[in-house]
C-alpha cells in the first residue's frame, strides 16, 4: 500500500518530460500495481507536461503489461 509520508524518491533528467516521467509511471505501475493509463494519469497530476517518447510508452506497456 501506498503511502505519502514514505521516503520520497526524485526521478531527474534535463527537461523532465520523457526519460524522468518513464521512470516515474514505470514506479507508481509497479509500487501500486496501476495499468499504464492510471500511473500515467497519476504522474500527470503531479507534472502535467510529461511526454515520454513511443519509444518509452512501448517499454511502460511491456513492464507494466
Amino acid at each position: 500500500k501506498y503511502h505519502y509520508n514514505a521516503p520520497r524518491i526524485l526521478f531527474h533528467c534535463r527537461a523532465g518530460i520523457s526519460r524522468s516521467a518513464t521512470l516515474g509511471v514505470g514506479y507508481y505501475g509497479k509500487q501500486m500495481r496501476l495499468d499504464l493509463t492510471k500511473a500515467y494519469s497519476l504522474m500527470a497530476t503531479r507534472r502535467p507536461q510529461i511526454s515520454p517518447n513511443p519509444g518509452f510508452i512501448e517499454a511502460l506497456e511491456t513492464f507494466l503489461g
